[in-house]
């Protein structure tokens, strides 16, 4: 049998997999190239997870035999043996699928219907994506085929959301606001926002890492500093981390269910006394889960329906499974010369997030003291805490001219350093034939946070000339809950790096309030001539 999967989401991902496991031919349709590598991506995990649970199964096999013909049982060794065999020959199922890519008209689906031979039809396409399902129904009744809607559940609601019909209704509201927005409703829809006063300055957009996505919102006069460009779904600590680094009044979100990360979004923003404004559903859902699918589909084949292991937890698609959890963070940067940031010695910064995803209800209490403060206040107050660097873990990502600075002052106060970055300057690699740094020669990856030589720093400072590239080390610091200073964002720092005087009695470091570099600069110098 073969069975065609309309969306790139991650159940139709899955799905894919679950049946292509099975032994079914599946052909999985997504509508852009950014469908087709996550899907690529996620065939090569499964291939991942398929050979070592071939070795595990051989291992297996080779020490049951080896026991059994010890103790001279051989005729159990046989059967032991046989039953490894088939074990591994079950967990050996490759997981391939065809994947065609491209949006498709309605008389386009319908030729490939025609020509396809399909059993079923899944339409597995994200919920909002109401105009798709219209075509996909609509191309199954003409061509005769069994359309199957694959049914995303709802996220738990709450008294404490306010929602609105559609995207338009979302931004009528907001008209009548002041403060920080997170957007996080997709970049098709970002036009009614522009229609806001000083929306440039007041909103944080989430969107998917394809160039379309980032170009439209580009071309819409929304500030690249303002854009992060990654895949989810998101845990709740990379989604608190967000909003504290925005310094968001407002999360804007569509209830993209379990399945889509909703519930960890919104009890982010929740304990974080952010208000939630949810986009509802354009229509009640009707349809399968998951695993109903895949049993009609392995019914059909004549296989006794059953759930092969899938790379990704099967259960965060079923109504009381357990939530997803973070996926990889990807950046595209936005050119580092139209961002309006500028580079600062020290950077403003918002609160540090929290490791647990549970807290205590007096640091809950302090959350929601921070969050009801105007954004001028959280820009000003903070502690100046005075540490002992010698040998505590610092990792830098850069090798240029501000890199460089960061890295002599930490180095002399006795950091350990790990630098990360291609290419070094002269000063930096001087220090690093000498010993004084340790340098990874390559660009910042993602995990290097916690997999440096060092391991876990006490500090990160972000350093690099790519915009995106500082944004990403800061967003995963922050979820991390490790101090991080970035460069080129005000907004995305947990701590200041000050300008430092300091003779033999004392050490004075000096930060701005407000971003003015020039009098921190001037006020330095004249605090160094009367210490001197």
């Amino acid at each position: 049998m073969r069975v065609l999967i309309f969306g790139g989401t991650t159940e139709g991902r899955w799905l894919a997999e679950s049946l292509a496991r099975a032994g079914v031919a599946v052909t999985l349709s997504v509508a852009s190239e950014f469908g087709r590598q996550t899907a690529q991506s996620a065939q090569a995990a499964a291939a991942t997870q398929t050979t070592r649970a071939s070795q595990d199964a051989q291992a297996t096999r080779a020490a049951q035999t080896a026991q059994a013909t010890q103790e001279a049982q051989f005729a159990e060794a046989t059967q032991l043996a046989k039953t490894a065999q088939a074990v591994e020959t079950t967990q050996s199922a490759q997981a391939d699928y065809e994947i065609i890519t491209g949006p498709m008209t309605e008389p386009q689906m319908q030729q490939l219907l025609r020509d396809g031979g399909f059993t079923y039809v899944v339409d597995a396409t994200h919920p909002y994506a109401l105009s798709i399902t219209e075509h996909v129904r609509t191309a199954c009744a003409e061509t005769t085929q069994t359309y199957l809607r694959l049914k995303r559940p709802p996220g738990q609601s709450s008294t404490d959301l306010v929602n609105v019909p559609d995207i338009a209704a979302a931004a009528d509201w907001l008209k009548n606001t002041s403060g920080r927005v997170l957007l996080t409703t997709g970049a098709k829809q970002l036009e009614p926002f522009t229609q806001i006063a000083n929306y440039a300055e007041r909103f944080y957009l989430r969107i998917l890492p394809a160039i379309d996505s980032l170009t439209r919102a580009l071309e819409l006069g929304f500030r690249p500093a303002h854009i992060y460009c990654m895949q989810g779904p998101f845990d709740y600590q990379m989604n608190r981390a967000i909003l504290l680094t925005t310094q968001a009044k407002y999360l804007l979100t569509k209830d993209s269910g379990q399945i889509g990360g909703f519930e960890e979004k919104i009890q982010a923003a929740l304990d974080l006394g952010v208000q939630v404004i949810v986009v509802a559903r354009p229509l009640a859902e009707e349809g399968y889960s998951l695993e109903e699918i895949i049993d009609i589909c392995l019914a059909s084949a004549g296989e006794k329906p059953r759930l092969p292991e899938l790379s990704e937890p099967l259960t965060s698609a079923l109504p009381d499974g357990a939530t997803a959890s973070s996926q990889d963070v990807t950046s595209i940067a936005a050119t580092s010369q139209t961002a309006s940031s500028q580079p600062a010695d020290q950077a403003a910064a918002d609160q540090a997030t929290s490791s647990q995803a549970t807290v205590s209800s007096q640091a809950a209490a302090t959350d929601q003291a921070l969050a009801d403060q105007p954004a001028s206040s959280m820009q000003t107050r903070f502690f100046p805490l005075f540490s002992d660097l010698r040998g505590r873990s610092v990792l830098v990502v850069g090798g240029g001219r501000i890199a460089e600075r960061r890295v002599k002052v930490l180095s002399s106060f006795g950091a350990a350093i790990t630098l990360v970055s291609p290419s070094l300057s002269e000063a930096l690699q001087s220090m690093a034939k000498q010993g004084q740094i340790t340098w990874i020669t390559r660009e910042y990856q993602e995990g290097d946070i916690t997999n440096t030589p060092n391991h876990r720093p006490f500090l990160v400072v972000a350093a690099t000339s790519q915009r995106a590239v500082n944004q990403q080390v800061g967003v995963e610091a922050r979820a991390l809950d490790i101090l991080v200073s970035v460069a080129d964002s005000r907004d995305e720092c947990t701590f200041y790096f000050p300008a430092i005087a300091e003779n033999q009695s004392y050490i004075a470091g000096l930060v701005s309030t407000d971003g003015n570099h020039r009098a921190v600069k001037q006020t330095i110098q004249q605090i160094r001539e009367v210490m001197n």
